[in-house]
């Protein structure tokens, strides 16, 4: 390639982030790289000099090891996210995106949750009437191809009365606001976030410090 700008190296790994032209690149391609290696405890490097070109390096450990890192405090390279250990929960992530889905699906992997993925509010709701009360959060897109996500909210607690949820979109507020979830009281995230900021607000609600 051409080589990175040194003002948006600091950005490369950050889902939704892209220098390309809107309908040309989702900006989730080394994000999700970043997240499955870092998943599997390997090292993402590069170098990259304008007019020059880019070298990425990936490294993966040798052999599996116990687990000896304080979950509770992950450098992220980005900026340190402090307890963001999962405790044994299950998510359920519904969007639409296929690409979104998988990439977010990983980064929620990578926190250590376990994640059940749905393209849409009727695969969503099957899973609820599977899985029950096994599911601790629902994470959805605001807009969704079959219903809105605030309809699927509804649904799915009446399958699991006792599940949260969180909202996602990456439309303008106006639109959002349409659909009833920037509410007081509502727990919502707007494309495009971050690893810190989807791993603090995913804890905040499950350990009840958002009401969702």
């Amino acid at each position: 390639g051409e080589g990175i700008d040194p003002q948006i190296i600091p950005y490369v790994f950050d889902p939704f982030f892209t220098t390309k032209p809107k309908g040309k690149g989702t900006g989730l391609g080394l994000a999700t790289v970043y997240s499955i290696v870092k998943q599997n405890r390997g090292h993402v490097n590069f170098y990259s000099e304008k007019g020059k070109g880019t070298t990425f390096e990936i490294y993966w450990p040798l052999s599996q090891e116990e687990d000896r890192h304080d979950a509770k405090s992950v450098d992220l390279e980005h900026g340190r996210t402090e307890g963001i250990k999962a405790r044994g929960e299950t998510i359920l992530v519904v969007e639409d995106d296929a690409i979104v889905l998988e990439s977010v699906s990983n980064l929620l992997e990578s926190l250590g949750y376990k994640v059940l993925k749905a393209k849409n509010g009727e695969e969503a709701i099957n899973m609820a009437k599977i899985h029950g009360s096994s599911i601790q959060l629902l994470f959805t897109d605001v807009v969704l191809p079959d219903l809105d996500g605030k309809e699927l909210c509804k649904k799915i607690r009446k399958e699991i009365p006792g599940i949260k949820t969180i909202f996602t979109s990456g439309y303008t507020d106006n639109v959002v606001a349409c659909r009833g979830v920037l509410e007081e009281g509502v727990a919502f995230i707007k494309k495009p976030y971050d690893l810190p900021s989807l791993a603090k607000i995913v804890r905040k609600v499950l350990d009840g410090m958002v009401i969702s």
